[in-house]
């Protein structure tokens, strides 16, 4: 998968500037494999949760949530850290 140029330091930029957010997620396009012409990957749910498998979040809000749960495979892991993240404010 591949970021788009400098949306690494983008997602780092709103963290810094807004204490508000805790969490920012990356959208990704696959560079190789069966998904090279699907559009970007990640977005919401229309139960609202986040379904991204790239984000930036800040380490004291991974810790309050109880970090990564690892019962969670693929395509499992991300909705349950956002499931976490939203209640707790990020």
């Amino acid at each position: 998968m591949s970021l788009l140029n400098e949306k690494l330091d983008l997602a780092v930029t709103i963290l810094d500037q807004h204490d508000d957010i805790g969490m920012v997620a990356l959208k990704t396009r696959e560079v190789k494999g069966p998904y090279v012409g699907a559009p970007s990957i990640g977005g919401i749910w229309s139960t609202g949760i986040l379904n991204c498998n790239q984000g930036v979040i800040r380490t004291k809000l991974l810790r309050d949530v109880g970090y990564l749960d690892e019962a969670f495979t693929y395509y499992g892991i991300d909705a349950d850290l956002t499931a976490k993240v939203l209640p707790a404010g990020g």
